[in-house]
Formats: structure tokens, C-alpha cells, sequence
């Protein structure tokens, strides 16, 4: 073990007791959660560059509490460290805190701690104007129960050179392995083919803004914003990038944009579905309209893709900082429990930062809207129900105990107006509960007025599951048959449309086999699909035209 020190500083309810003991300065501060200590050797943590420092962490099973002086699983690493955050710099003293571990060396070292995979990026979230310090741990906890993954996030209380600093949230960054974003590593010699076509990851955010660093979209997110949407390279970083590999996933995106934009967006194969990954839009969109996040869609907003051979559609995600979200900000109507996050442009045509033009244009069509409504009826009976929520809610802060008042006690913001608070409660209590209310009512909103029709809805299952549709001849020269072993039980419409998206047929099938003419129409492609009265996709296709 390390010499800590000549001091022993025991933090109780934000008092402070100095005591020596034999010559050695240590911190005896117990607690439930992890204990991590930092040690800078006398110097200022700076935004950038990271300083290198000592860090202790102390994580006992739940029989044991932690202190310091605890001689078992406790880890001792060297570190490098610098602040971290946009806003919160500037708005709250207590800082948050980007760490990277390293060897002996200086190296970067991955290794596992908190039980989480290894890696050497970490963060020390620092929540203040979140006065519950739950809001992203909501989100992250519902993400990971939705998505192929989001960030983990472990309670903990921080020591700085023997200074309590309250509560903080030990967690994962946004990293591509196979333990997070599990997308192909893109290396310098991935210039050409499948090779090229993943991983990238890509981000919207504030930043450094220059060719160097991302690019502009060509699509305005409305005829008035007051700035372009600014797309970021996360991996590979820009230093890292190679022209080619950035003017591949620029042009893929642009492409993607483009189908969205086009007249025949909504085809499944000449529109946006040929491009992304919809489900993965689906949740992304819930969750940021389960929490009315302001910031949700145009800041901390993430996009990734592997390469072409292993499914390259663009997926949404993972989730990132939703501590301004669940009514926590007085701007832009953020703070009420309803109306849509997704319309921010429209609601706060003034905010510096815009939303893309997608989540309007996915709105306008029935197919998306359908797997919206079917995807929140599944989660209101699952992770998004009412009670799953308020339970989280009331384990966290049941988890916390002891460590919240001494938060409070290093940092007295309960009563008190903190950037940018809609609500002001004088107790924690009342601020949980505050939370809870505004969760409840949003709930119910979204139950209310989620848009679209569940698919499925009104068909016999058996007939969804036993459905092989036959169409023959194809080619064809001027009719085909659609046939079926199994008889609607609805009304189903044929729908049919030429290579450039206009519609040719728009049919009512009641029985099977059903004949189609496309005599008079010129040779090529079609594409087919078969959907209920209510816009349920059921089979869709292509056929071949012949002379």
C-alpha cells in the first residue's frame, strides 16, 4: 500500500474533524458507495491537458462500508485527469472530470474497475443542477434495458486532495470495443470496399467547428435556423481519419439525409429504411421524448455504423447527458410535461442549437409512426412502466442515504435557484418527489398522444406467421399473380410502384390469387407491398418487367 499521508479528515454530514494518528495523513469518510480519492501533488486540475495524479478507489461488497483506510479491495492508480463539460464549467463550481488510466509508464491502460469492462477513458460526472443527481441515471438504466447498449453509471463519493467533493457518478465514455459500441475497428489500410464502409461513430454537438473536425449538412433543419447542423467525428477521432474514410461516412450520411428529404421517402426501398437501422430511431426518440430532454436530438447526440457485411445501416445512440431533462429547465418549454421535444425549432425558434430536419420528416410517415406507437405500448409494459420508474427512482435514493446529506452539506443548493431550475424545492424530499410528479404526467401525455397504430392490430397472429406469398411469374411481361395458402382475414391493399417511386397500382385484395396487370407500363423494375387498411406493412418486394 501507498503512504497517503499524516492527517486523518473524517467527513461526517459535512462536518469536518482533522486528527493525527502515528504520523500518517489519510481520510477516514464512511459510506455505502464507493469511495474514490485523488491526489494532484500540488497541482490545478486543468480543462486540458490532463495533469497526471494518484487515484484510490475503495468498493467493498454490500456487507462492508467503505473508508480509506479499508485494506482490501481497494485499487491504487496512476492517472491522467482534466475537467470536463460545456455549461457546467461555466455554471457550477463543482466540477466534472474526465480520467484516463494509466501504467507506470504514462501509458494507457485498460483495465476493469466497478465492476465495468476495461478500458482507460472514464468520467467523474459531477451532478449539481440536477438536484435529485438521478435524471441521467434514469435514462442510462432504462437505455440499457432497450438498446444494445448505453453508458454505466456507479454512485460514488469524491475526495480531491483531501477535500470532500460530494456525489458523482463513475462512468463509461462513448467508446468503440466490443464491450460498448461494438462496431469494427477502422484502421489506415480500411480504404476501399466493405472495409472502408465501418466503424465510424459520429456526433452532434457543440465543439470545435472546421473541416478538420466534421462537416456541414447540406440540409438546413429550418428556412430560418441561425446555424447548420454540424456532424463530428468521434471514432476514428479527426486526428485519425483519413480523407477517404471521412469523405465515405460524409457522403453516406449526405445519401441517407438525401432519401429523407426526397418525395419517396417513405418508399422501405428507395427511402430512409434502405439506410438506418428504424428500431434504433424508435427508442432513441422515446427516451428523449420520455424525459422532454432540451438538449435531445441536437446536443450530445450520437449515430454509429459498422461495416457494410455486418448489417451497415446507421444506428442512433447511445444515449448521452440527460441531467436538463424530466422538466429540469426553464427555457423553450422544456419544463412541461407536455408537447414534444422532437419540435424544439418550432417551439424556440430563437435557440442557438437546431434539431435535424429528420425527427420532423419521420413524422410525416405512417410506417414509422406505426412502430412508434406498437414500440411504447411494449415499453409502457415493461421498462417504461409507471411504476418501474418511480421504483428506480426510490431504490436510487435509497442506495444513496448518508452520502445525500453530506452532498448537500459541501454544496448547500437545496432552496436555492441553480442554472437553469424551473422548479425550486428547500428539500431533497420535495425535489424527488417533484421528479416523480413530472414523470407520472409525461407518462400519461405520451400514452395519450404517441402517434400511429399498433401493427398487428385487429390480425389474426396465425396469419401474420403463416403468410408465404407467392408472386409469379417474375419476370413477368404484362400480368403476375399474387397468391397465398392462407385467406386474408381483412382487406389488404397492393400497392405498386416504379422504379422512380410513382404509384401505379393501388388495389383492394380480399381473396387469393390475385391478378395485377401492368400492361401499357415499360419495361424495368417494380417494387410491390401488401399492407393492411391500417398501414401495416405485411410483404413487400420486387419485380422484373420484361418485353
Amino acid at each position: 500500500m501507498k503512504n497517503w499521508g499524516a492527517t486523518i479528515i473524517l467527513l461526517l454530514w459535512g462536518i469536518t474533524i482533522i486528527a493525527q494518528e502515528n504520523g500518517m495523513e489519510y481520510i477516514l469518510l464512511e459510506s455505502n458507495l464507493p469511495i474514490i480519492s485523488i491526489r494532484t501533488h500540488n497541482q490545478e486540475i486543468p480543462d486540458e491537458p490532463k495533469i497526471t495524479a494518484s487515484m484510490a478507489i475503495i468498493a467493498n461488497d454490500s456487507s462492508h462500508i467503505n473508508t480509506l483506510t479499508t485494506s482490501f479491495n481497494k485499487y491504487e492508480l496512476q492517472i491522467g485527469i482534466e475537467m470536463r463539460g460545456e455549461s457546467s464549467q461555466y455554471f457550477y463550481p463543482k466540477k466534472s472530470y474526465g480520467i484516463e488510466t494509466r501504467d507506470s509508464l504514462g501509458e494507457n491502460l485498460n483495465i476493469p474497475l466497478l465492476g465495468l469492462p476495461k478500458e482507460n477513458d472514464w468520467i467523474l460526472y459531477a451532478p449539481y443542477g440536477d438536484k435529485t443527481m438521478l435524471r441521467n441515471a434514469i435514462v442510462y438504466d432504462a437505455a440499457r434495458k432497450m438498446m444494445d447498449w448505453a453508458p454505466h453509471l456507479i454512485f460514488c463519493e469524491l475526495v480531491i486532495n483531501n477535500a470532500y467533493q460530494g456525489v458523482y457518478l463513475f462512468g463509461e465514455k462513448i467508446k468503440r470495443d466490443k464491450n460498448r459500441v461494438d462496431i469494427a475497428k477502422l484502421v489506415e489500410k480500411d480504404t476501399a470496399g466493405n472495409d472502408l464502409t465501418g466503424g465510424y461513430i459520429i456526433k452532434i454537438d457543440k465543439g470545435e467547428r472546421n473541416d478538420f473536425t466534421g462537416w456541414d449538412s447540406p440540409y438546413s433543419p429550418t428556412p430560418t435556423s441561425h446555424q447548420e447542423i454540424f456532424f463530428q467525428y468521434h471514432y476514428p477521432k479527426p486526428e485519425n481519419i483519413l480523407p477517404v474514410q471521412s469523405a465515405y461516412i460524409q457522403d453516406h450520411i449526405e445519401s441517407f439525409e438525401a432519401s429523407l428529404m426526397g418525395e419517396n421517402f417513405s418508399d422501405p426501398d428507395l427511402g430512409y429504411q434502405a439506410y438506418i437501422d428504424v428500431d434504433t430511431f424508435v427508442d432513441y426518440f422515446i427516451l428523449n421524448e420520455l424525459s422532454r430532454n432540451v438538449d435531445g436530438y441536437r446536443l450530445s447526440t450520437f449515430l454509429y455504423k459498422d461495416k457494410d457485411s455486418n448489417d451497415g445501416r446507421i444506428k442512433m445512440g447511445p444515449v448521452w447527458d440527460y441531467n436538463l431533462g424530466f422538466g429540469n429547465a426553464d427555457y423553450c418549454l422544456a419544463y412541461n410535461h407536455v408537447g414534444w421535444a422532437y419540435k424544439l425549432n418550432t417551439t424556440c425558434p430563437n435557440g442557438y442549437w437546431s434539431i435535424p430536419f429528420w425527427w420532423e420528416r419521420l413524422m410525416e410517415d405512417r410506417h414509422f409512426k406505426n412502430l412508434l406507437k406498437t414500440r411504447w405500448v411494449e415499453l409502457r409494459e415493461g421498462p417504461l412502466q409507471t411504476d418501474t420508474l418511480i421504483n428506480f427512482i426510490n431504490d436510487q435514493v435509497t442506495y444513496l442515504g448518508d452520502a445525500i446529506p453530506r452532498n448537500f452539506e459541501k454544496w448547500p443548493i437545496l432552496g436555492r435557484w441553480v442554472w437553469p431550475n424551473y422548479t425550486v424545492k428547500n428539500t431533497y424530499s420535495e425535489e424527488v418527489d417533484e421528479l416523480i410528479r413530472w414523470i407520472s404526467y409525461r407518462v400519461k401525455w405520451l400514452d395519450a398522444y404517441m402517434p400511429g397504430s399498433q401493427i398487428n392490430t385487429g390480425i389474426e397472429e396465425s396469419y401474420i406467421t403463416d403468410l408465404e406469398l407467392e408472386v409469379y411469374p417474375n419476370p413477368f411481361t404484362d400480368v403476375f399473380t399474387i397468391n397465398a395458402p392462407v385467406q386474408p382475414p381483412e382487406q389488404m391493399l397492393l400497392q405498386v410502384y416504379s422504379a422512380t417511386g410513382q404509384k401505379i397500382i393501388d388495389n383492394t385484395i380480399q381473396s387469393y390469387p390475385y391478378q395485377v396487370s401492368l400492361t401499357g407500363q415499360t419495361s424495368g423494375f417494380y417494387y410491390f407491398r401488401l399492407i393492411t387498411k391500417k398501414g401495416n406493412l405485411l410483404h413487400q418486394g420486387k419485380l422484373m418487367k420484361q418485353e
